[in-house]
């Protein structure tokens, strides 16, 4: 049975994006429909590692400018992330 760590999951698709490391934090993956943010700390089962997930910013909007303090390409794609909206 496979498991994945979600932590590993998104820090490989941080870096595919080009997101450091010190605004990884910002980011979790989100379900299909944008509704349940994943915990960082979840262990997806073999089931749930089927099922369609996004890469999205998991803080409030409001402190979305702060991550441009941290890291210019995460605050790019999170400013794509609120275009596509």
């Amino acid at each position: 049975m496979r498991h994945l760590c979600l932590q590993d999951i998104c820090t490989e698709a941080a870096v595919k994006v080009g997101i450091s490391p010190v605004a990884l934090d910002f980011f979790t993956l989100v379900t299909e429909d944008g509704k349940g943010f994943l915990n960082p700390n979840k262990v997806l089962s073999e089931s749930e590692c089927s099922q369609v997930y996004y890469f999205k910013l998991c803080i409030k909007a409001c402190h979305g400018m702060e991550i441009k303090d941290f890291d210019k390409e995460a605050f790019e794609y999170y400013f794509h992330q609120v275009c596509l909206i």
